[in-house]
């Protein structure tokens, strides 16, 4: 008999409806912070992110599903590169949220509130720079996957001519002007007001935003980063504010979390950040995804067919859709 262990807050109703599904199952329910070592020994499924060090001894899972669109660590462990488990991330499940997260960023970093803020705090009346629009601007969305996509439909609404770079160029969606590869990062900056970064962390994506990067950036653009903090170098990201080449930024990840308190990032003006806050699973709109991306898995690993945003292991990408 199969072992479901669920380390999400579920009400019993939803209890219900998830044992509905497989019937033939034994489910345990515990919490993220408390799980023990042996009831994930004992798991073949596992519903939600547990600790990296429960999963080095596990002969019988099967399969994990992650609360989390970010799975590098994850696929990185024995369990899943040897086969045994299959992995797969709760990738569509947050994008509405963070690119809700990253239009607010826009608007914040046009208006100028995170100065005026700080104005208050020094209790200071005076206007500051004249206010941009997001209507007429040109926004680069850098990794157009479930958040991107959904940032780039926002901004394109709002008036913004977007830009859109991707693992393959593909089709062109209408809200896009353009797609392109990482490979040509570098000749698109000069041409963003607004770079929304939304990478998710392989070989590929790790300090693609460096010195040399900065040095092609638009004079005064802004910078929104809530993909992987190592996609972004920190101190490049310093340099860029103090100099000028960055008008600001607003960013919700970090090569090193927690951002150490001696960092000079946190008391940088320019940069509004956020304790990695954009994806929390804990939001209802996002747990209510999650759930029910996890009871379409359910029925299909019942049947054993294909998972939904099941992880490609080299790519760290999902892999497929089911159906």
């Amino acid at each position: 008999m199969d072992q479901i262990l669920v380390v999400l807050p579920l009400d019993e109703q939803k209890k219900n409806e998830l044992e509905s599904k497989a019937p033939g199952a034994a489910f345990v329910y515990s919490d993220q912070k408390t799980v023990t070592k042996e009831e994930v020994k004992s798991a073949t499924v596992i519903l939600g992110n547990v600790p990296l060090s429960h999963l080095k001894d596990v002969p019988n899972l099967r399969w994990l599903q992650l609360d989390s669109a970010g799975s590098d660590q994850y696929a990185a462990l024995p369990v899943f590169q040897s086969g045994q488990a299959v992995l797969s991330n709760a990738s569509g499940s947050y994008g509405v949220l963070i690119a809700e997260y990253m239009v607010g960023a826009s608007v914040l970093l046009n208006v100028g509130f995170h100065k005026y803020r700080d104005q208050q705090t020094g209790r200071v009346w005076k206007n500051g720079a004249p206010a941009r629009t997001i209507d007429g601007s040109r926004t680069l969305v850098v990794g157009l996957g479930d958040i991107g996509t959904h940032f780039a439909q926002n901004m394109h609404a709002l008036g913004s001519t977007v830009t859109g770079i991707r693992r393959t160029k593909g089709d062109v969606p209408p809200y896009v002007e353009s797609v392109h590869t990482l490979a040509e990062l570098h000749e698109l900056l000069p041409e963003a007001d607004i770079i929304g970064i939304c990478l998710p962390q392989s070989e590929e994506t790790k300090g693609v935003f460096d010195d040399e990067a900065f040095s092609h950036v638009k004079p005064g653009a802004f910078l929104i980063n809530v993909g992987r903090g190592s996609a972004v170098k920190g101190d490049a990201l310093l340099t860029a504010l103090r100099s000028g080449t960055l008008g600001g930024a607003v960013v919700d990840v970090f090569e090193e979390e927690p951002l150490p308190a001696d960092h000079p990032l946190w008391a940088e003006p320019g940069l509004m950040l956020t304790p990695h806050i954009g994806g929390l699973s804990e939001q209802s709109a996002a747990r209510a995804k999650i759930l029910a991306l996890f009871i379409r898995n359910l029925e299909n690993w019942t049947k054993g067919d294909a998972l939904e945003s099941e992880v490609d292991l080299e790519t760290g990408y999902r892999k497929i859709a089911a159906g």
